[in-house]
């Protein structure tokens, strides 16, 4: 036959167990629960209060660091004649210059510009662009130009194949872009530059912001307009401000810290003497030397990038007449 255990009532009308030690157990940890319960809703308020400060301020700071801005098109002059464009979906801010911010965008009628020179474009032929984030307060007459990198093609194959991505046309690149970094306008992040006129010149041409040729092959084009990408786009920010510039600084990661060096000194002829240029070139700098094969591939590529793109007439005169290069000989 089962057994069965019966529960006495204490005085309290709490049922008592059989065994003295289950029963102090239970008793105890009755005795302790309800502490428990009242030291927990403080203790978990105090954490919640301190995560939910922690997720504020970074929410907040992300608001701030995830400044989008929206992108300027230098309409091709030569194919599409000046001031015309195809409708795109870019955005204009209320003081006319084409800015987006992440927060509520609004979709007002898109910026065009028309180009000052004929056929500054990119591999595949559309229009050259950048980014503006316009300064304020103290910095409403400084400027920072960045040239973004992505690499080269030295060869009709390697450009084709660019041709067909975000690095040789515009009409496949992002229409927003994220400003970080040395671009952002955050004052803890980038407290030098953060109010600053900041540009962001897309790259589409393959190399470097240097080139001025073509290439055909029947009805087939690749353009390698490098060098008037740059001209047309200085010569957009120059009727946008940078005329009047104090302080100017021209930067660039990889292939933009390339295009850095090769149009630092123009720039500041450009500029004229009123203006402090600075040059910052990021990781820019390609040695000489041969490589773990033996090889000196790094001069066998960009020479055949010069070759083609016909970057030569656009260097620096005084580095090419220079005769303490052994490359240049």
């Amino acid at each position: 036959m089962a057994s069965s255990l019966s529960f006495s009532a204490s005085p309290s009308g709490r049922p008592l167990l059989p065994c003295p030690f289950l029963r102090s157990r239970f008793l105890s940890r009755r005795a302790m629960a309800p502490r428990r319960r009242r030291a927990w809703p403080a203790a978990a308020v105090f954490v919640a209060a301190v995560v939910a400060v922690g997720f504020a301020a970074e929410a907040a700071d992300m608001v701030q660091e995830r400044l989008t801005v929206g992108m300027t098109i230098v309409a091709d002059a030569a194919s599409t004649g000046a001031g015309k464009s195809t409708p795109r979906s870019f955005f204009r801010s209320r003081g006319g210059v084409c800015v987006c911010m992440c927060v509520s965008p609004r979709r007002d009628p898109p910026c065009f510009l028309p180009s000052p020179l004929r056929l500054a474009v990119c591999l595949d032929g559309s229009p050259p662009a950048y980014h503006l984030h316009r300064g304020s307060g103290a910095g409403a007459r400084s400027w920072l130009l960045q040239f973004e990198g992505g690499g080269w093609c030295n060869d009709v194959r390697s450009c084709a194949d660019r041709a067909g991505t975000r690095r040789g046309s515009t009409r496949l690149m992002t229409k927003v872009e994220v400003f970080s970094g040395i671009l952002s306008n955050l004052p803890s992040r980038n407290p030098d530059f953060y109010n600053w006129n900041r540009v962001k010149l897309r790259y589409c041409d393959g190399g470097s912001f240097s080139g001025d040729s073509e290439y055909r092959n029947g009805s087939s084009v690749l353009y390698f307009r490098g060098q008037r990408i740059w001209d047309a786009i200085i010569t957009d920010l120059l009727q946008k401000g940078l005329a009047k510039a104090k302080n100017v600084l021209l930067s660039g990661c990889s292939a933009g810290g390339l295009a850095t060096f090769f149009h630092c000194d123009s720039l500041k002829e450009r500029l004229g003497g009123a203006t402090t240029v600075k040059c910052l070139s990021d990781a820019g700098f390609f040695l000489d030397l041969t490589d773990i094969s033996g090889n000196n591939n790094m001069r066998k590529f960009f020479s055949s990038l010069v070759s083609l793109q016909g970057v030569q007439k656009n260097l620096n005169k005084d580095c090419q007449n220079s005769t303490d290069c052994p490359y240049l000989a």
